[in-house]
């Protein structure tokens, strides 16, 4: 059985993205069961290239929480709560749960990423890939 995967939809741009099972089960099964998962993004003001929605009372555990990630990962913020991704450069300020990556199409998830910066509210979808 290979890893649990989901797709990501923003705009028209589809990716799909990998749980990071081994590194926060936990998490990966809260977001996991929980799919699919629909918000409105907001962009980040300080830390830099991320965007989010809320999402509510999935845990409250904090694991695998990162300062440094790469783009195209996935955390839960834990205090927030919500989904946040991480799609290019930047400077955490308080770390989520980190439990999934992009690792198809992550071109064109950054590129819708990026818009909300100034159209705040753009859609994001987030459901499970049955192998």
């Amino acid at each position: 059985m290979g890893k649990k995967r989901m797709r990501v939809v923003i705009g028209d741009e589809v990716g799909v993205a990998e749980f990071l099972e081994d590194l926060a089960p936990k998490t990966a099964k809260a977001v996991w069961n929980a799919l699919p998962l629909d918000g409105t993004l907001n962009h980040a003001n300080f830390s830099g290239e991320e965007v989010s929605f809320p999402c509510y009372g999935l845990m409250w555990e904090k694991e695998n929480q990162a300062y440094e990630t790469q783009p195209g990962d996935f955390g839960y913020f834990v205090q927030g709560p919500a989904i946040c991704l991480y799609y290019g450069d930047l400077s955490v300020i308080s770390p989520g749960n980190v439990f999934a990556r992009v690792v198809e199409n992550l071109k064109g998830i950054q590129k819708m990423s990026r818009r909300v910066w100034k159209e705040a509210g753009l859609p994001m979808r987030l459901e499970r890939m049955e192998d």
